[in-house]
């Protein structure tokens, strides 16, 4: 197994997600992994001024990955524009995908190039579980899992922790029992 986790948090230290990272980093040590930490990298997510060098990088790390672990709080039910960025960047036309012609003028089929990966997302929210997905119908989710990694043929699962206001031991505790249910799914 090739393990990719990547993370987009600001709070490098103390959220849910710094907990999340950690524990699967703790859990995952038996395997080949690497990581990206977007704002430790200090990741430019703006789309045109783009590092080519670390594009490539990044690129080489997804095409080295057989999995994938991304872990990102929903905020405004999407992911955070650096990780928005950074598929904007990465997760491009003629390397996780391309469009097959069709018999419609103009019109392409979309073909993914990275089949055979499967990903676990781990997400949080301050809004309550229930709320997530009766209310804002899982949008921030849908974003990544379906709109992005399954449309370049990437297998998903989400796994989310609502209510992540504060880090406390209830929480840490979700946190572990969410990780040992991700880590089961992609190992599966």
């Amino acid at each position: 197994m090739n393990l990719l986790i990547v993370v987009a948090h600001p709070d490098t230290e103390h959220s849910h997600n710094r907990y999340i990272y950690e524990e699967v980093k703790r859990r995952m040590s038996h395997v080949d992994y690497k990581c990206i930490d977007l704002y430790e990298e200090e990741f430019n997510p703006v789309l045109f001024q783009e590092d080519e060098a670390q594009k490539q990088r990044y690129q080489d790390l997804v095409a080295w990955s057989t999995h994938l672990v991304i872990i990102y709080p929903i905020w405004w039910n999407g992911p955070p524009a650096i990780l928005k960025g950074f598929f904007d960047q990465v997760i491009e036309a003629d390397f996780a995908f391309k469009f097959d012609p069709t018999p419609f003028p103009k019109v392409g089929w979309p073909r993914g190039f990275l089949n055979g990966r499967r990903a676990a997302v781990l997400t949080t929210s301050g809004s309550p579980t229930w709320m997530h997905y009766l209310y804002q119908r899982r949008r921030g989710i849908k974003n990544v899992t379906k709109d992005t990694l399954s449309y370049c043929g990437v297998t998903t699962k989400n796994f989310h922790l609502g209510g992540a206001q504060r880090l406390d031991e209830t929480n840490k505790h979700k946190i572990k029992r969410m990780v040992t249910d991700s880590i089961q799914w992609l190992t599966s």
